[in-house]
């Protein structure tokens, strides 16, 4: 899989920017890809080594839109984030995720 396909976008919140410290790095994936791909996605785009993937999926949130013909109920698509710890003495420059 193409690294550009795999990984969305870094993702920054507080528990993200704690994790950081961690040696932790959080990411927005695709749907469709698994522990594996991710994994070589980060090595080979980044050249570190990966010890582990964490993926969470996001559950689908219902919104209501208020129309002129009456109210109209859609799905907002499901998301995956992958937590990836990487090796002791290993950075990720996420300026080359860009």
């Amino acid at each position: 899989m193409n690294s550009k396909f795999c990984i969305n976008r870094n993702v920054l919140t507080e528990k993200a920017s704690v994790l950081y410290g961690k040696n932790c790095y959080v990411f927005m994936v695709d749907n469709d890809v698994n522990k594996i791909d991710i994994k070589n996605c980060i090595s080979k785009t980044f050249g570190v080594e990966v010890k582990a993937v964490n993926t969470v999926n996001i559950l689908t949130k219902k919104s209501r839109k208020y129309t002129k013909n009456g109210a109209v109920d859609k799905k907002i698509r499901i998301k995956k984030k992958a937590y990836v710890y990487l090796k002791p003495g290993q950075e990720l420059d996420l300026n080359k995720l860009n």
